[in-house]
């Protein structure tokens, strides 16, 4: 998996105001994505990461993405 694929997801889906998604270990599988994003507003740090997480529930059961580390910025 490449940062792209996770960043057009990303887009596609909350359609952020920034995000940087950066591949950790050059292994395609663990990845940290730093966002703004005003569907992410108002909601608790657990509410913005399970609504992240959940666009790749598929990637994450199959370990083709092992790791998502998320920093939300306000």
């Amino acid at each position: 998996m490449n940062p792209s694929f996770i960043k057009d997801k990303i887009q596609n889906e909350l359609t952020p105001t920034q995000l940087k998604v950066t591949d950790l270990t050059g292994a395609g599988d663990h990845f940290e994505v730093v966002i703004q994003a005003d569907c992410l507003k108002g909601l608790s740090r657990i509410q913005q990461h399970m609504k992240i997480m959940k666009l790749f529930d598929d990637e994450l059961q199959s370990g083709e993405l092992h790791l998502l580390t998320i920093k939300v910025i306000q």
